[in-house]
């Protein structure tokens, strides 16, 4: 089991506050955007393609490789929100 650390910010669209909108759904969310419709899945490779080239090389490749490649079911996962109230989930 690992322990994984979460930011939950985005350039949410519709004001959505994501840190809330995660807990009230018992999900987490991780990703970069890569269109700005709703969209169908989108395959690893497709995703990794597009965001390549709107995002170039920055961070999210590693975060893109831990969740794709490193993060296991039962792994925890935490985060905090803007009071400094802490979450752990599963």
């Amino acid at each position: 089991m690992n322990i994984w650390r979460i930011n939950l910010k985005s350039s949410s669209i519709n004001n959505v506050n994501p840190r809330q909108f995660c807990l009230a759904n018992n999900i987490v969310g991780v990703g970069w955007r890569i269109s700005e419709k709703t969209e169908k899945t989108v395959e690893w490779s497709e995703y990794y393609k597009r965001a390549s080239t709107i995002y170039g090389d920055k961070s999210w490749k590693s975060a893109l490789n831990a969740i794709k490649h490193k993060m296991q079911v039962d792994d925890l996962i935490w985060t905090r929100d803007r009071q400094n109230n802490y979450y752990l989930g599963s």
